[in-house]
């Protein structure tokens, strides 16, 4: 009989999270909705092997999260035209995957921290490969064709479609390569851990996914990590010259690519949406106006919210699904507005200020983290702080990059904190086991 470790399942988790979408477009299509909650019984399994060994993670944040859930799905559970599948979807939305985070920290540190980076840089450049062909191909060409084997990707601009590689949606593109993007600029700034060799296939990888991307949504995260980098030189200034080399290598390989034709017409066509958008948006000021609504919205919806709100899951598409057969968003597409919603203004709030209170947790942990000499937690914040902060986790993957990004973070600021302990007893470990 073989017997997985909670470190197999969180490896297992991984790699679902990074192939879901390609069994739900071009392997098993005909079970993309069940292929949503594919995760979901490896989540239960790490939990139970994790009670069985005696780490699961009882802390303020897990028992906090765990109280105003049941409180959310008992109130949505009596309310008029209750429905408890939807309602157990909600819980499992809001839930039942955020105590992972904790379970990752503990377990993915040191060699394992090291090896599931390594794994994720070497996946960009494959990926990039997918989304370019995707980016070339024709909407209707079975490459892109959507979750569920029917219809095609989202279109960018000028007849092309926003290329997802192996995920569903852009979405989970963007999410990847801002994760990506954090570990290759963090082993960028360390020494002795990858080769030349590693680094240049993983930095030609992201080039050309961002390139072809035609998604503002990548552009954005990778935007945070780039300014998290900063962060950690102004607190570590002896590294500027690691962080002037990453930005004059990462302009080396764009010039360079510049000479494909399918990097040309993948810049043209981002610049093409980008000018789109904002014609549409009315400008720069349009477009934060739109980014500060997600914020300002909720606040505005508070007074016309009933107090028990609509019950969990009625406003994610997967619940609307079960309601009315059709996938739509019934409440709202707003992260905040749907849980404000769904549970109302005193459960929703509670259950927002998890999120908040967490991201502040843990970004000023990467901070100090920083401060000590560690780049890895402060990029990798910055690629899942926006998830972590009002991310649509009713969207699988997007809730599958929240957790594994949030995780391996506090693994690193764990990895971190127990490099320093030892340091104070005037240890010496090998380059291969540290972090930064």
């Amino acid at each position: 009989m073989i017997r997985f470790t909670t470190r197999d399942l969180i490896w297992l988790y991984f790699w679902l999270l990074i192939f879901e979408g390609a069994l739900r477009k071009w392997i098993v299509p005909q079970f993309s909705s069940i292929l949503l909650i594919i995760r979901d019984p490896v989540v239960i399994l790490i939990y139970l092997t994790s009670f069985r060994s005696g780490i699961f993670p009882w802390n303020i944040w897990t028992l906090i999260l765990m109280v105003v859930g049941i409180l959310m799905f008992m109130v949505s559970l009596f309310l008029p035209e209750s429905n408890l599948v939807v309602v157990c979807y909600g819980f499992r939305t809001n839930v039942l995957h955020l105590p992972l985070i904790f379970i990752i920290g503990k377990l993915m540190t040191g060699e394992h921290f090291l090896k599931m980076g390594k794994t994720i840089i070497k996946l960009i450049l494959p990926i990039a490969i997918l989304m370019a062909a995707q980016f070339l191909s024709a909407p209707d060409s079975w490459i892109n064709i959507a979750a569920g084997g029917e219809g095609s990707q989202i279109e960018g601009t000028a007849g092309n479609i926003r290329p997802p590689g192996t995920f569903s949606y852009i979405t989970g593109a963007a999410e990847f390569l801002a994760l990506g993007g954090a570990f290759l600029i963090a082993y960028f700034l360390s020494s002795g851990i990858l080769s030349t060799r590693q680094l240049v296939y993983g930095a030609v990888g992201i080039s050309i996914a961002l390139s072809v991307s035609i998604s503002r949504l990548a552009l954005s995260y990778s935007f945070l990590v780039v300014l998290m980098m900063f962060v950690y030189v102004f607190f570590r200034p002896h590294n500027i010259n690691r962080m002037v080399g990453i930005v004059m290598i990462g302009g080396l390989f764009f010039v360079i690519l510049l000479n494909f034709d399918f990097m040309q017409k993948g810049l043209s066509a981002f610049s093409d949406r980008i000018e789109g958008a904002s014609q549409v948006e009315g400008g720069a000021s349009g477009f934060f106006d739109r980014v500060l609504s997600d914020y300002i919205t909720p606040i505005q919806l508070m007074t016309d919210i009933p107090l028990n709100g609509y019950g969990l899951g009625n406003g994610t598409s997967a619940g609307a699904h079960l309601i009315s057969g059709e996938s739509v968003f019934l409440l709202a597409e707003g992260e905040w507005n749907r849980v404000l919603l769904e549970s109302g203004p005193i459960l929703g709030i509670a259950f927002i200020g998890w999120r908040v209170l967490f991201t502040l947790w843990l970004g000023l942990m990467s901070l100090q983290a920083a401060i000590s000499g560690y780049p890895f937690p402060i990029l990798i914040f910055g690629a899942c702080n926006q998830l972590l902060l009002i991310g649509q986790i009713s969207r699988a993957t997007t809730l599958g990059f929240l957790v594994f990004g949030a995780g391996m973070c506090l693994a690193a600021i764990n990895h971190c904190h127990f490099d320093l302990q030892k340091r104070a007893q005037n240890r010496k470990y090998p380059v291969s086991n540290k972090i930064g």
